[in-house]
C-alpha cells in the first residue's frame, strides 16, 4: 500500500517532527470534541506518551503564533483531553508555517534566488552546526541523484545538475508548503505572476479556476527567476526524441522574448496534472506505437483481469492518462499530482473506508510495477488509484446488505430511519431495502415479540433511533461480515 507521508518524507526530508504534528492537527480537526492523550497514542503507537505531551505543547504554541485566539485554538486540559478549536478559517497557516520552518523549504528558497550562497551564514541564520548541516544535505542528495541533482557543501553551497528537473523540484517544494501562491510572502510582486498566469490560462484556453491560476503562478515565478540568472533548460538527445514527436502550442506575443525551451518546460509541466484538459499535438505514428506498446496493454490486461472490462471510451481515456504521464516521466520525472499536504492524507482516509478497493488495487500495482519498474514512482501509483477509481467507484467493492425494516412507526418515520442507515453506513457497505423479510440480511425493528422473524436477522432498536442504534447496527454488520 502507499507510504503516504514517508512519501513526503523520502522526497524532500521533511522531518518527522513536522509530519507528527500535521497528522496530529487532521485527527484533532476530524475530531469533534476532546481526546484524551491514551486514546491520541491508539493513532501512533510508534511514539510514547512524553513525546505527545511535548508536540501537543510545541503545537498549542505554534498556533498561538500563527492565530487569533478567535480563529483557531489548541486547549491542553489534563482532566478533560486535548481539543483543537477551529472557528473561522483552515489550518493552513499552520501548516505553511511547519514546512516553511524545515531546511529543505529554506534552502529551496535560497536556490530559486541564487546559483551559490555562503555555507558559514546559512549555518549562522539556521542556528545549526556545519556538520549538522552536513548530515541533513547527505539526506537531501540521496533523493535528489535520482533526479539528476546534487548539492555540495564547502565554504559555499552549490546545486548542480539538470535544469529542468531543479525547477521542478522547486515547483514540487512551493506547491507542498503553500495553498495559494498569493499567500507566500517572501515573494516580490507576486500580482505579476497572477496576472500572467491568468494570460496564459486565456491563452491556452484553459478552465478559470483557482487551481490552474495557483498552479501556473507557481512555474511562472520559478521559470522567470531562472530566466533572470540566464540558467538555461538543454534536453539530452534521447528526450529530443521524444520532444520531436509533439507540437507544443506557440509562445504567445507576451513571452515572445523567453527561450522555446522555458516555454516547452512550461507547458509539460501543466500537461503533467493529472485529468488535465491541455491537449498537445503528437505524431500520429507515435500514438499508434504508444496504443502497441506493453506500458498500455499491460495495465489494460491487468487492470480487467483485478478490476472490470473496460469499455472503448474508458480504453481511450486510459490511453490518454498513460501516454500524458509517459511523455512527462520521460522529460520532467517530476509530477504535481501530489504536491498537496492533502492529497496523500485524504487517500489514507478513504483506504479505511475502502479496504478491499484498495487490496484489490494494490495487488493490481504491485504486477503492474514488476513489468515495468520505469513507472514504479509514488506520483505514478497514486495517478493509477485515480485511473481505476474513475473506471470503478470506490464503493463497487462495498459489501452488499439488503435489511428489511419492520416498526411500530408510521411509513414516513420508517423511511427516515431507512434513509438514516444508509446514509450513515453508506461508506462501508452498499445497502438496499426489501419489503420481503425473507430476502433480507438482517430485520430492523423496534418489536421485542418478534416470533415471525427469524431470531438470528433480528436487530432491535428504539423508536427514537438515537445514535446507540447505528453504533449497535454497524457493530452486527461488522462481525457478520468479517
Amino acid at each position: 500500500n502507499f507510504n503516504y507521508k514517508g512519501g513526503y518524507i523520502v522526497l524532500f526530508r521533511m522531518t518527522k517532527d513536522v509530519w507528527l504534528k500535521i497528522d496530529l492537527l487532521e485527527l484533532l480537526d476530524n475530531h469533534t470534541g476532546a481526546l484524551y492523550f491514551h486514546e491520541i497514542l491508539v493513532a501512533f503507537p510508534q511514539i510514547s506518551l512524553s513525546t505527545l505531551q511535548k508536540k501537543c505543547h510545541e503545537l498549542q504554541q505554534e498556533i498561538k503564533n500563527c492565530y487569533l485566539q478567535e480563529e483557531v485554538q489548541l486547549i491542553i486540559d489534563r482532566r478533560n483531553g486535548i481539543e483543537l478549536i477551529r472557528e473561522t478559517t483552515t489550518l493552513q497557516k499552520i501548516i505553511e508555517r511547519l514546512i516553511t520552518k524545515e531546511l529543505p523549504y529554506q534552502i529551496s528558497q535560497k536556490f530559486i534566488y541564487e546559483d551559490l550562497f555562503n555555507t558559514e551564514d546559512l549555518c549562522h541564520e539556521l542556528g545549526i552546526s556545519l556538520s549538522q548541516l552536513r548530515r541533513k544535505i547527505t539526506g537531501i542528495n540521496r533523493f535528489i541523484n535520482e533526479y539528476d541533482l546534487h548539492i555540495t557543501v564547502s565554504h559555499q553551497m552549490k546545486l548542480f545538475g539538470s535544469e529542468k528537473r531543479r525547477r521542478s523540484l522547486l515547483v514540487s517544494m512551493l506547491s507542498l508548503a503553500h495553498r495559494q501562491f498569493s499567500t507566500i510572502n517572501w515573494i516580490e510582486n507576486s500580482t505579476f505572476y497572477l496576472k500572467q498566469a491568468a494570460k496564459i490560462i486565456d491563452y491556452l484556453k484553459l478552465p478559470s479556476s483557482y487551481h490552474y491560476l495557483e498552479t501556473i503562478a507557481i512555474i511562472s515565478f520559478v521559470n522567470e527567476q531562472a530566466i533572470k540568472r540566464s540558467r538555461k533548460i538543454i534536453f539530452q538527445n534521447d528526450e529530443n526524441v521524444l520532444l520531436q514527436a509533439i507540437r507544443f502550442p506557440k509562445k504567445p506575443y507576451f513571452l515572445l522574448q523567453r527561450e522555446k525551451n522555458d516555454w516547452v518546460f512550461l507547458i509539460l509541466t501543466i500537461y503533467s496534472m493529472p485529468f488535465t484538459t491541455i491537449s498537445l499535438g503528437i505524431e500520429e505514428s507515435f500514438k499508434r506505437s504508444f496504443r502497441k506498446n506493453a506500458i498500455f496493454l499491460d495495465w489494460k490486461i491487468l487492470f480487467q483481469t483485478y478490476f472490470s472490462p473496460l469499455q472503448t471510451e474508458q480504453e481511450d481515456m486510459l490511453y490518454q492518462e498513460l501516454l500524458r504521464e509517459y511523455i512527462t516521466i520521460r522529460l520532467l520525472k517530476v509530477n504535481y499530482i501530489f504536491s498537496s499536504t492533502y492529497t496523500l492524507s485524504i487517500l489514507k482516509t478513504l483506504e479505511i473506508s475502502y479496504q478491499h478497493y484498495f487490496q484489490i488495487f494494490s495487488d493490481f500495482w504491485q504486477d503492474y510495477a514488476k513489468l515495468h519498474p520505469f513507472f514504479n514512482l509514488l506520483h505514478a501509483q497514486v495517478n493509477a488509484l485515480l485511473i481505476c477509481e474513475n473506471f470503478v467507484a470506490w464503493n463497487h467493492y462495498l459489501p452488499q446488505v439488503t435489511l428489511f425494516v419492520d416498526t411500530h412507526l408510521m411509513p414516513t418515520l420508517e423511511k427516515w430511519i431507512a434513509s438514516k442507515i444508509a446514509s450513515s453506513l453508506s461508506g462501508k457497505y452498499h445497502i438496499t431495502f426489501t419489503q420481503n423479510q425473507e430476502n433480507a440480511d438482517f430485520i430492523i425493528t423496534t418489536y421485542h415479540d418478534t416470533h415471525f422473524f427469524k431470531k438470528e436477522k433480528i436487530i432491535l432498536v428504539e423508536p427514537t433511533f438515537s445514535a446507540n442504534d447505528l453504533t449497535i447496527i454497524e457493530k452486527r454488520l461488522d462481525a457478520f461480515y468479517q
